[in-house]
């Protein structure tokens, strides 16, 4: 098979990575990685590549523009900064309008959420908005975008997806893994958005809340996707305006929410990115709500009261000690650890741990009496498979998806996401 000619590096730092496929005139490319290694993907005129990480990959090629700006070119792109906000802009959308452009000095500083705060270099910091409306549950919306343009600019662009039920800017940053500078620290210009709501006017206690937006079709549409190329494309425009030029190279990160905006780009506009990063995406979520519900049942069947139909659900910690799915995972390891050729504490050949083989191993550390921290009672035990083969109706047709077995059982993480951590 003969090698991609242009190459693209992305270095994987939090997961293995579940599949790379590209798609080069007719050519397709199948790369499997384990944990450390880096792959070469080159990228052309379709969606060139799609890579579904555990969370997340980064590009490693930026920076090429490094070095520290006179103070002349400094104050030419302050100037330029000020002047976007009255620029004549080729818009995507004739309704845009920039609401602020703000000049940064090099090593600003900002807080992020769940976060140290972040040092950027020196850069052009703009927020827009787009299709301001009155929707038909009388709420104001509008498609907001957040846009920083770095002084020392790489040529290329990153989209930053969002997360959950959106409604917030986003930082525009660029963060894609702990450790690693921002993107726009690397030289890329970065874009975010909110989706085409805002939690800070949207939300309505009595309709849910954050989520109130639903009730609106357009604004429900746009968080599904709508939103999406009109923002990059509008990103594009606007760097073109600053710089005078195209982004050479585009490129969009995202995980969870962001993880599914990826995937509709990668479905929908195809050709808006040379490159997709995409974690833990956000697949038929009313069907990921019911596999919520039933995990939280699950699990709740183990602090309900004899007999009771409902329970505490501040009790839902105390379903399992750290101690207990220690033996539970120490059961994984012993049925499938060394499938993979190497008795690491890694189960990689996850498609051949089934959950009769587990079962055989939990089995044997099953309490003998008393439930205590060395051993797990049966009804614990039934709970885990019952989680991992996923929610199912009363015919027991799948409803959702069943989950591979694998030692990160009961990591903080997944505990987390579970039954909440073990302090309650």
């Amino acid at each position: 098979m003969a090698q991609p000619p242009r190459a693209w590096r992305l270095s994987c730092h939090l997961g293995t990575l579940l599949s790379a496929r590209e798609f080069t005139d007719g050519e397709a490319y199948a790369v499997r990685l384990h944990r450390g290694q880096t792959l070469m993907v080159n990228y052309r005129k379709l969606l060139q590549t799609i890579l579904i990480l555990l969370c997340l990959a980064i590009p490693t090629s930026a920076g090429q523009n490094a070095g520290t700006p006179d103070s002349a070119s400094e104050s030419s792109a302050a100037g330029g900064c000020a002047r976007l906000a009255t620029a004549k802009v080729q818009w995507p959308d004739s309704t845009t309008r920039i609401l602020q452009s703000v000049w940064h000095a090099e090593d600003s500083r900002i807080t992020i959420p769940m976060g140290p705060p972040v040092t950027l270099p020196a850069h052009c910091e703009l927020t827009g908005v787009m299709q301001e409306r009155n929707g038909v549950d009388g709420q104001h919306y509008a498609i907001r975008f957040h846009l920083r343009l770095p002084l020392r600019w790489n040529g290329k662009f990153l989209f930053e997806g969002g997360g959950g039920t959106e409604g917030e800017l986003g930082t525009a940053i660029g963060l894609t893994a702990p450790g690693e500078p921002p993107a726009v620290a690397q030289g890329y210009a970065v874009v975010s958005q909110d989706s085409g709501h805002d939690n800070a006017t949207n939300s309505v206690p009595s309709r849910g809340g954050n989520v109130a937006f639903g009730f609106d079709p357009e604004a429900r549409a746009n968080y599904g996707g709508a939103s999406l190329r009109l923002v990059a494309e509008t990103a594009k425009a606007i760097i073109h305006s600053y710089y005078g030029r195209l982004p050479q190279h585009s490129y969009f990160v995202g995980c969870s929410k962001g993880g599914q905006e990826g995937m509709a780009f990668a479905q929908r506009f195809p050709d808006e990115f040379d490159g997709i990063v995409v974690g833990a995406p956000g697949f038929s979520l009313p069907r990921a709500a019911v596999a919520e519900a039933w995990d939280t049942q699950a699990f709740g069947s183990l602090v309900a009261p004899a007999g009771a139909k409902s329970f505490d659900p501040k009790l839902l910690p105390t379903s399992f000690s750290n101690a207990q799915f220690q033996v539970a995972r120490d059961a994984v390891l012993a049925a499938c650890d060394a499938d993979d050729g190497a008795k690491d504490g890694i189960t990689a050949a996850f498609e051949s741990c089934t959950w009769r083989r587990v079962l055989k191993e939990l089995k044997t550390r099953t309490c003998s009496s008393s439930r205590t921290d060395s051993c797990l009672s049966d009804a614990q035990i039934d709970v885990l498979g019952r989680v991992y083969a996923g929610p199912k109706n009363g015919a027991g047709k799948s409803l959702y998806s069943d989950w591979p077995i694998d030692a990160g059982m009961g990591s903080d993480g997944w505990r987390i996401w579970k039954i909440g951590p073990a302090a309650g």
